[in-house]
């Protein structure tokens, strides 16, 4: 318990939270929970009406919803205990004041701190930019793959998937939190000759991915062969999509595409949601119109070019994403297939009727 009756953990109690027993806040698995709500980078919607709040997910969904009292974090799922996210909906309704060893903490802090970098007209010599800078010249930041003529770049990450990153954007939590350059666009930047950085590259450096399958190339073949042609075009479709159209790891399908329903089955791709590729697979009209046919009464300029509509929807409305997206979901390679993925396009693409030049028929619904 903290130093008056009203403080548990680093909660200090504002007013009355029924929905816990204020002595699960001094476990201490409760405290680095509780440091977590504000320390740890995820991004948050709050509805004051509702006491509810959206929190941006680092799992195969596209977003946490929270009350005061759960959460669909896995972290809530697994302990049924409040999580980061829950903690940090108490503290911004006002039910809670988190504190620290040195007092009251600024909750304000982290933002006025972006709006000050992305305000700058030198924001590469922010000192939060250089640190990004350094920790990018480093080994460990070395890339698995470099594509010099589209200018993009593939880094392992901590979690299944990779970061797919260009000179404009990264899949990593850090560039979606912050929305400024993260230390892989700055290692890129550098591979590329565009950034200065005496960078270091050791293979050996990169985080360990999870163990190689036996799994060959003639194996595919022999599964391939076994699909019809709608089934065969549709995997052709998704392959040349996260090849030249995405440059990433994902791509979007229309849900009731026949054909998909067989490469789930047989493992050759899994859903994993990915938000960004899902919004980018519409068109800004058609953006456009499913958010009016949402709630006519939302007001947002039609006329915006299709990366700010699409950054707009993230920011303002993030709770709408999985009903403007409800026909579509996307997809990534399964594991035994992974690293075949240019072997099976290259075989794909020489099949009799298989024409990049169509590849979109088999995309649509």
């Amino acid at each position: 318990m903290g130093n008056d009756e009203n403080t548990y953990g680093r909660c200090h109690i504002l007013s009355n939270w029924t929905d816990w027993d204020y002595s699960i806040h001094c476990d201490k698995a409760q405290i680095e929970r509780q440091g977590r709500a504000f320390t740890y980078p995820f991004t948050i919607t709050v509805h004051k009406k509702k006491k509810t709040a959206t929190c941006s997910s680092t799992s195969d969904m596209p977003y946490y919803t929270t009350t005061l009292s759960s959460c669909n974090c896995h972290d809530f799922q697994e302990r049924k205990l409040p999580c980061k996210h829950i903690y940090r909906l108490a503290a911004e309704l006002g039910v809670i004041e988190i504190i620290n060893r040195h007092g009251h903490r600024n909750y304000n802090k982290e933002r006025e701190k972006l709006a000050h970098i992305k305000a700058s007209d030198d924001i590469h010599n922010e000192p939060d930019q250089l640190k990004r800078q350094k920790s990018a010249m480093s080994s460990k930041c070395t890339p698995t793959e470099i594509d010099h003529i589209n200018q993009t770049g593939i880094f392992k990450g901590s979690g299944k998937n990779p970061y797919t990153t260009t000179l404009n954007s990264c899949t990593c939590r850090d560039y979606f939190v912050r929305r400024l350059p993260c230390k892989h666009m700055y290692r890129l930047a550098m591979e590329l000759g565009l950034f200065e950085g005496d960078f270091k590259t050791n293979i050996n450096d990169i985080p360990k991915s999870q163990p190689t399958s036996n799994f060959t190339i003639s194996d595919a073949i022999k599964v391939i062969d076994t699909l019809n042609f709608d089934e065969q075009s549709l995997l052709f479709n998704i392959l040349y999509t996260m090849k030249y159209r995405n440059h990433s790891e994902y791509a979007a399908v229309y849900k009731n595409n026949p054909p998909l329903k067989k490469l789930l089955e047989i493992h050759m791709v899994e859903v994993s949601n990915d938000t960004t590729t899902l919004l980018n697979s519409y068109s800004r009209n058609e953006l456009n119109k499913k958010i009016i046919q949402l709630d006519e009464n939302i007001e947002f300029k039609k006329n915006m070019k299709l990366d700010n509509l699409i950054q707009w929807i993230m920011d303002t409305i993030p709770e709408k994403i999985p009903n403007i997206c409800n026909d579509k979901l996307t997809v990534i390679i399964c594991d035994d297939y992974y690293k075949l993925k240019h072997k099976m396009y290259l075989y794909l693409k020489d099949l009799p009727g298989i024409d990049p030049a169509i590849y979109t028929n088999f995309m649509d619904e």
